[in-house]
């Protein structure tokens, strides 16, 4: 077994400035260990957009699942532990789980998942998701973080990068969920120049089928 079924149901939810929501220990703890051990290190692309009138970001982007699909070419860079994980993400049951938690039906949407890499000086400005986006939760897999280096994940209560309602550092055990509104502004704080070591996570995206 690899998600923790008693996670969401737990989980803090919170509903001002908007639906959003912090779990911990998702995986269990054996589970965790591993798929933190074995992030992966190779096949990332480079995405960034520093200029315009959308958001800005800078990170590295490794995708995993779209559309429910696990990508074949992404299987040689990841280990099985991955796609067992994976697949617990992408059951019915999870679904379930985090639709009946948050109040949010989930039926009509398809899954994506993504490993996100963000290193010196990489960020996201802050921003409301695309339109056709459910719901994202995201999970961090650094056993260690120094505050000093940013990369914080930080709930806004408008789009004013100094207008912080939370924030969290990307620390191993931590997932947080947003729901996608018109008022659910977010970011990611640039990791600084002198953190020894990349900010870890991954994403899963409920999205709205067309």
């Amino acid at each position: 077994m690899i998600i923790n079924c008693q996670a969401i149901p737990s989980s803090l939810i919170q509903r001002e400035p908007f639906l959003w929501g912090l779990a911990s220990d998702i995986f269990v703890q054996s589970a965790q260990i591993d798929l933190t051990d074995a992030y992966p290190r190779h096949g990332f692309t480079r995405c960034a957009r520093t200029s315009g009138p959308q958001k800005h970001y800078s990170f590295e982007l490794l995708n995993l699942v779209v559309k429910d699909q696990v990508l074949d070419e992404t299987k040689q860079y990841i280990d099985d532990k991955w796609l067992n994980m994976a697949t617990s993400l992408l059951s019915v049951s999870y679904k379930q789980s985090v639709s009946q938690k948050l109040g949010i039906n989930l039926d009509s949407t398809t899954t994506s998942i993504g490993f996100y890499k963000f290193g010196q000086n990489d960020f996201v400005s802050p921003h409301v998701d695309n339109e056709n986006k459910v719901l994202t939760q995201i999970f961090y897999f650094n056993r260690f973080w120094d505050k000093s280096w940013g990369g914080d994940l930080k709930i806004l209560g408008s789009k004013k990068p100094d207008d912080v309602i939370f924030s969290l550092a990307p620390l191993s055990n931590f997932s947080t969920l947003i729901a996608r509104s018109e008022h659910a502004w977010h970011m990611v704080s640039p990791v600084t120049a002198h953190a020894s070591s990349p900010r870890l996570s991954l994403q899963l995206e409920f999205i709205r089928s067309v």
